[in-house]
């Protein structure tokens, strides 16, 4: 009894650690988390080497905190989901884990040309839920239908996405490359979700914070990327 009681505890805490913050909540509602990025900034080339630094430091930061709001959420759900039922995570973290999507699409109509946003926010949103999907599978017993989400669609929308992200800069964001890590991306939360079913809270938890460090790799490679079309006169903010 202890020991249920023990873990009951230590699960309640991570689900406490791992709510959405009415900062987030806020970022990702009013997407204003660009920072210094206005309307109507000179081309990167035309700055100077501060501000130039400035500028990749804002896209770094912004990037950043879309992937670590999206793994996070992401983990919520699983979470949420293993603590409760799938109802409960559908209605009241599903909502939150979705929005992450035109929030990126904001960011990068800011920074990228229209058409690239429109593609990646609409790959990316089914990506978020084919994710919630093999969690579910997961959480369910059901390994089968995970390995066939994983196998097929979310294999067909990494490639997606790695294709739209060459759009911005073949040679910094190389397609092959990105989805490699969106593969290693996806991994980690659905191995942190094998950890939640097997009740291995403090694995889960540990899973969560590798996942958010993997995909601080993929957003300085996606802020370097703007960053450098830029540079280039390929930007459009």
């Amino acid at each position: 009894m202890k020991l249920k009681l023990l873990l009951f505890g230590l699960a309640t805490t991570l689900l406490c650690f791992a709510a959405p913050s009415a900062a987030e909540e806020e970022a990702v509602e009013t997407a204003g988390i660009f920072g210094g990025i206005d309307d109507g900034v000179l081309a990167a080339a035309e700055l100077s080497p501060i501000l130039q630094k400035d500028l990749l430091a804002t896209l770094a930061a912004t990037s950043r905190t879309l992937w670590h709001l999206h793994v996070q959420t992401a983990a919520d759900y699983a979470m949420v989901e293993a603590l409760t039922s799938r109802e409960v995570a559908r209605a009241n973290v599903a909502p939150f884990a979705l929005a992450v999507s035109p929030a990126f699409g904001a960011f990068l109509r800011r920074t990228t040309r229209p058409d690239i946003a429109d593609t990646f926010q609409r790959l990316f949103t089914r990506h978020i839920g084919l994710i919630s999907d093999a969690t579910d599978a997961i959480l369910a017993g059901r390994e089968d239908i995970a390995q066939a989400l994983v196998a097929g669609p979310l294999m067909e929308v990494g490639k997606g996405l790695g294709l739209t992200l060459q759009q911005i800069n073949p040679k910094v964001l190389n397609a092959d490359e990105m989805t490699a890590l969106l593969t290693e991306h996806e991994g980690l939360l659905l191995e942190a979700a094998r950890r939640l079913r097997a009740g291995d809270m403090v694995g889960a938890f540990a899973t969560v914070v590798r996942a958010q460090v993997q995909v601080t790799v993929i957003a300085d490679r996606l802020a370097l990327g703007i960053f450098e079309a830029a540079k280039k006169g390929n930007g459009v903010f």
